[in-house]
């Protein structure tokens, strides 16, 4: 693939919408000046536009109408002015949201969500740190002068910028803390797994009292009957980062089934004659429905399906 060319337009639009191929975004976070966006995007939520009292408007206005017309044209002058400053004030403050519209800062750089069916979702906090949310995935940010509190449910890959002041991840089943460095996080369903990518992590579960210490390429995971696994990174942990796809190893039909109506915002049929409780290693990709969906039937028997809307009916052999 040709090197990415930095003068596009179009290239941080489509970073931030995760829509750059996995090259292009290396190409991009190499370079000297990315820190730089990430502590931008951070720093725009602090953009007010500038106040306006329309009682104070509303006076000012009857007054230059009332006036003598000695006065008026002193008054016009002022108003003029007034109006000049006013202009180029709404201006600024339109370009000023207009930015915070356009970097997907609507919701003050406090309350994410990525909708089921959709791309990932980027989500820059104000402290510089940057998160990619997987499809239905929510996160709130909560920073105080004692820590970063970034509650997650759902999957988000998490590029932390560094800081004397603690990052952690709060989910349902535990807790990860950082201080600068990269991760993912997948907390689903009764089953969580932290990957660690550069740095070091921290990770401690609610319902184990030990501490796991991450490095590059390790992760921990803790199961839906309460066990944990330590272990190296498998090629589930940053499938849908990667390569666009979804990766499962070993694992229940009734998840895969539930990860693919997610990424498509499907609904599917559960047959009687589902086992939902085999597991299977599958890999689907997240771009190409049809394929995806006849993949994850497949091994279960069922070679084709009828769809009615959003809703996917399996059809067995």
């Amino acid at each position: 693939m040709a090197k990415p060319s930095y003068n596009d337009d179009t290239l941080l639009a489509r970073w931030l919408s995760g829509e750059l191929s996995a090259p292009e975004e290396a190409d991009l976070r190499q370079r000297p000046e990315f820190k730089d966006y990430k502590r931008m995007l951070g720093n725009i939520s602090r953009m007010q536009p500038p106040a306006f009292d329309e009682a104070e408007e509303f006076s000012r206005l009857s007054a230059a109408r009332n006036a003598p017309s000695s006065e008026k044209p002193h008054l016009r002058a002022r108003q003029k002015k007034r109006r000049l400053n006013k202009v180029w004030y709404a201006a600024a403050a339109s370009v000023a949201l207009a930015c915070v519209a356009w970097f997907l800062l609507l919701n003050n750089q406090r309350d994410f969500k990525a909708r089921n069916g959709a791309i990932p979702q980027f989500a820059a906090l104000e402290d510089g740190s940057s998160i990619k949310l997987n499809d239905g995935s929510t996160l709130n940010f909560n920073p105080t002068e004692d820590r970063r509190l970034a509650t997650l449910s759902g999957e988000g890959y998490f590029e932390v910028e560094k800081s004397e002041v603690p990052f952690i991840v709060q989910t349902e089943l535990g807790q990860v803390t950082v201080v600068g460095t990269s991760f993912n996080v997948y907390s689903r369903a009764g089953r969580m797994t932290v990957s660690c990518t550069t740095g070091k992590v921290q990770v401690k579960f609610k319902t184990d009292t030990k501490a796991y210490l991450l490095t590059p390429g390790k992760s921990v995971s803790i199961n839906t009957d309460g066990t944990v696994t330590d272990s190296l990174h498998g090629p589930e942990h940053l499938d849908w980062l990667e390569e666009n796809r979804s990766v499962f190893i070993n694992r229940p039909l009734s998840e895969i089934l539930t990860e693919l109506e997610r990424q498509y915002d499907l609904e599917v049929d559960r047959s009687p004659k589902l086992d939902l409780a085999k597991t299977y290693d599958v890999t689907f990709p997240n771009d190409n429905m049809d394929r995806a969906v006849k993949t994850v039937l497949r091994p279960a028997k069922y070679t084709d399906y009828s769809q009615d809307g959003n809703r996917i009916i399996p059809l067995p052999k």
